[in-house]
């Protein structure tokens, strides 16, 4: 639902993907927009996250929008900042909201994704709410959001291993994490089947634990093989494929890793995930 003087409204103007998003303008008016998602949802899984695509112009420090949950069904709400582990909000306002609460105001310069972690709500029901507020100072372009999924996130945070070479020959060797949790595999990645024009491929399961399966869907693939990268291109394992193979994972660290397919048709490169 969308309530305020003008209110949030479905816009092409401002889309992350598909042809449509939500688009709520920052007139020069004072004005409290609200977007709410109408039904309570479920908070389940190991990783409970929200991700949604947003862009942002608005007066700095002013003019701003809040992300915020209920797991009451409306009756009080929790601003999320302090839950949004990637793209959080930016700062404090000065008129529209009270000061202590860290808002999303200035320019995000395009979409960008922000991610909540969800933990705390998990096994409740909650309301999403996004507000933006404005005064009558300044006109700006407004706040768009598009593509906002719940979803159980599958993510690794492999250490990096840094090695420094000086001039003595010294070698200093640093490993640290990846930030933000590291890389969040999208529901996108998570594909089975890769096809092209000449063939089609099953791989599964999507992430793995120590196997995945290659099964070729079109019967004339006569020769085949398999390729596991590194994300940096490095080449872990070649091995040819008959119409069903197992590819073991088993010795590979969690993270994630290309698989080429090579045949006598065609090649095909998919992402898959080692648990």
């Amino acid at each position: 639902t969308s309530t305020g003087t003008t209110g949030w409204t479905v816009s092409d103007a401002y889309v992350n993907s598909g042809l449509n998003g939500f688009f709520a303008d920052g007139f020069a008016f004072s004005t409290e927009k609200t977007l709410r998602l109408t039904t309570p949802q479920p908070v389940t899984g190991q990783q409970p996250m929200l991700r949604f695509f947003h862009r942002y112009d608005t007066e700095g420090g002013f003019d701003a929008g809040i992300v915020e949950i209920s797991r009451t069904n409306g009756l009080t709400w929790e601003n999320a900042a302090p839950i949004t582990f990637r793209n959080p909000a930016v700062g404090r306002t000065y008129a529209t909201f009270p000061f202590a609460d860290k808002t999303y105001w200035g320019n995000s310069n395009g979409f960008v994704a922000s991610y909540l972690d969800l933990s705390n709500y998990n096994g409740q029901n909650i309301s999403i709410r996004y507000r933006l507020k404005t005064d009558a100072a300044t006109t700006s372009t407004g706040w768009a959001i598009d593509d906002v999924l719940m979803m159980d996130a599958v993510n690794y945070n492999a250490g990096v291993r840094m090695v420094a070479t000086v001039a003595t020959q010294y070698r200093d060797t640093m490993r640290t994490v990846a930030t933000q949790r590291g890389t969040i595999i999208e529901p996108e990645i998570q594909v089975s089947t890769t096809e092209t024009n000449e063939f089609k491929v099953n791989i599964f399961p999507n992430p793995a634990q120590n196997v995945v399966n290659v099964v070729f869907t079109t019967p004339s693939v006569s020769e085949a093989k398999a390729t596991v990268l590194a994300i940096d291109g490095k080449v872990l394992r070649v091995q040819n494929l008959l119409n069903n193979s197992q590819i073991n994972l088993s010795d590979f660290p969690a993270g994630l890793y290309f698989l080429k397919i090579e045949t006598d048709r065609g090649v095909v490169q998919q992402k898959i995930v080692k648990q």
